[in-house]
């Protein structure tokens, strides 16, 4: 290989590399390369929270995720003035009225989802431990 086809591999080889600096990475005007620290940005997890009564209020459950042990009864109470039900595939409360309460006792292990069958876009979770 002669000199030249050296020189433009080289060249080649450094342009092809400073096309490929991480984005962490920057040259100043003096052509010092400068790494600036990244932290990785999570996104927001739903709060679980362990208590056993949830809170019908707004158009939503508060809190909207619980985690009980199995055996663990948990209490909604509507505190809206529209009209609620509550279904999963464990459970269906039937109608609630303002101020009524509904009981559902966590047999089972698992993760149950469920929602407000007169507003779907209400939902929960339930996240039952041994």
């Amino acid at each position: 290989m002669n000199k030249i086809h050296l020189l433009i591999l080289v060249a080649t080889s450094l342009t092809l590399s400073a096309c490929t600096l991480p984005s962490s990475t920057l040259t100043d005007k003096s052509n010092r390369i400068a790494t600036i620290p990244i932290s990785p940005t999570a996104s927001p997890s739903p709060t679980v929270s362990t208590v056993n009564q949830v809170t019908i209020n707004d158009m939503k459950f508060s809190p909207a995720i619980i985690s009980v042990k199995k055996g663990t009864t948990i209490t909604w109470t509507n505190q809206d003035s529209a009209n609620h039900r509550l279904f999963s595939s464990a459970f269906d409360s039937a109608l609630m009225s303002q101020n009524d309460k509904f009981n559902f006792v966590a047999t089972v292990v698992g993760t149950l989802d469920y929602q407000c069958t007169l507003h779907p876009s209400m939902t929960g979770k339930i996240i039952v431990t041994e």
